[in-house]
């Protein structure tokens, strides 16, 4: 079967591709830290992340193959900030997310402009899922502000997530 992908979308899912498994390695990265530093709940709560990431790069993979095609796996760079603590991991976290919401609303605005409602479409429900990220993190950063002094009260709030 021939590729259905126009090439302009081609480029904007391989460049999703790579972000969605760069955050998952990043996420991985964040979850060794905190494992290091002693927040086992953080570690947990962070693989889950890791997690989560690898299906959003699976979804990505199958609209690909349903569309006809396949993109190469690409290498990721490697992560070595040092994380020193819970709130540095959330932040690094909630900047990651807002990359992706910013990465996803112009690749589904280069879409639409280019006529392809279809992946378009697929980066709208990324939009989505970016919301909602950006949201969760940005409500554990509060929780943590409004009491930064049992963090392993909240840690084991992470671990609950």
């Amino acid at each position: 079967m021939a590729s259905i992908l126009k090439p302009i979308a081609k480029m904007h899912l391989q460049d999703s591709i790579r972000n969605e498994l760069f955050a998952a390695h990043t996420y991985q990265h964040i979850a060794s830290q905190m494992q290091a530093a002693g927040f086992f709940g953080a570690q947990s709560f962070f693989e889950k992340e890791a997690a989560s990431e690898l299906e959003h790069y699976k979804e990505l993979r199958n609209f690909v193959n349903d569309m006809g095609d396949v993109l190469p796996t690409p290498a990721i760079d490697m992560a070595d900030t040092v994380i020193v603590d819970i709130q540095q991991a959330l932040m690094l976290s909630y900047d990651t997310e807002k990359y992706l919401l910013d990465q996803y609303n112009e690749r589904a605005v280069a879409c639409l402009n280019d006529n392809d409602i279809a992946t378009a479409s697929l980066f709208f429900k990324f939009v989505d899922k970016q919301v909602h990220s950006i949201g969760e993190y940005g409500d554990l950063i509060s929780r943590l502000y409004k009491n930064p002094k049992d963090v392993f009260e909240f840690d084991e709030h992470l671990k609950e997530l």
